[in-house]
């Protein structure tokens, strides 16, 4: 795992939020951003204290990394989250199983299928951990699937600390 400054998180961040076609033009276009502008960008504008623990705080510790496709993510919703809602607590292997068996949305089944076939590292995933034991998907839950299903390791900025405080269900 190598160390990275948060303000390379925040910005993949933001590029996956604001779904940017171009991972480069989106990675010069968000550096020029306000930090204001990058929350209304990411649709966090209602969670500034996620955005603070996350992103301005220097107790979350951030490492980039690729998590083998075997990694146990544990689905857990934070005040921000969206998308699989229904399944809080479910690991990714179960949620793999309904992408399988077809009882996965279909709506989320289309966009993993996109994703599959265009399989690209940008932006990173954005997972959290308390121990290096438990991950937790913040950012890029399909996008994880995508590469789990495709067996290929999942490339991830992982975020670190003891507590995190503004998130409901991690701690």
């Amino acid at each position: 795992m190598k160390k990275v400054n948060s303000l390379i998180v925040k910005t993949d961040f933001v590029i996956g939020q604001a779904k940017f076609p171009d991972y480069k033009t989106a990675l010069a276009e968000v550096r020029k951003l306000s930090e204001r502008e990058k929350i209304a960008l990411s649709g966090q504008q209602d969670f500034q204290e996620t955005w603070n623990e996350l992103f301005n705080d220097d107790t979350t510790q951030w490492f980039e990394t690729d998590l083998p496709p075997t990694t146990d993510f544990v689905n857990k919703i934070f005040d921000s989250g969206k998308g699989f809602m229904r399944s809080i607590g479910l690991k990714h292997s179960d949620l793999l199983k309904e992408y399988k068996s077809g009882k996965i949305n279909k709506k989320f089944k289309k966009q993993i299928d996109t994703i599959r076939k265009t399989l690209s590292p940008k932006p990173r995933i954005i997972v959290l951990t308390k121990d290096f034991k438990e991950y937790s998907i913040f950012d890029g839950g399909r996008r994880a699937l995508a590469f789990i299903l495709e067996k290929k390791n999942v490339p991830c900025y992982v975020g670190q600390r003891k507590k995190f405080s503004a998130l409901k269900y991690i701690n």
